[in-house]
């Protein structure tokens, strides 16, 4: 019963990625703690874990690596991974991740893949998407259309439901 919870305790243990990560002017460190200070081994585990550590180790400025008014100096993908970065600098318990691919080529797709796979491990994951490449990360699937569920079961029976409605193989 979630009203048994402290709310303070509840939000600690929730991680959210928006789909438009918000990315203000200031050093990736910056945009990945906002206002909550890591030590530097565990930024640089967020960083490789997400995949930022090449961006920073190609820029020669380290996780001083100024981002630029809105991310500027980003790319979508990038901007996309410092949204994780954020969500998971607490490591909770619980991760919501919207549309956590969007924008991506299908490449960088199956990298962002790669690494909510890897630090989702152990944790409830809901996974907000109209793309099919996100559901590698979860089990059960619930489809919901015009507000109401239409379909609700594990993915493999709910992705074969899909794409075939009809219930008759072709």
């Amino acid at each position: 019963d979630i009203s048994t919870i402290h709310p303070v305790e509840l939000r600690e243990s929730i991680g959210v990625m928006p789909q438009e990560p918000f990315i203000f002017a200031g050093t990736i460190k910056e945009n990945i703690e906002i206002g909550r200070k890591i030590g530097k081994d565990a930024l640089m585990t967020i960083l490789d874990k997400t995949g930022l550590s090449e961006l920073i180790r190609r820029s020669g400025e380290g996780e001083n690596f100024w981002v630029g008014e809105n991310g500027s100096r980003l790319s979508v993908g990038q901007k996309q991974l410092i949204g994780l970065a954020r969500a998971v600098v607490a490591d909770p318990s619980v991760l919501v991740l919207d549309e956590p691919t969007t924008g991506m080529d299908m490449g960088l797709e199956k990298q962002m893949i790669s690494h909510l796979k890897s630090l989702t491990q152990d944790k409830t994951v809901i996974v907000i998407t109209h793309r099919y490449a996100a559901l590698e990360l979860v089990d059960r699937v619930i489809v919901v259309n015009n507000g109401k569920i239409v379909a609700d079961g594990p993915r493999d029976m709910i992705l074969a439901k899909l794409q075939n409605p009809n219930g008759v193989n072709s």
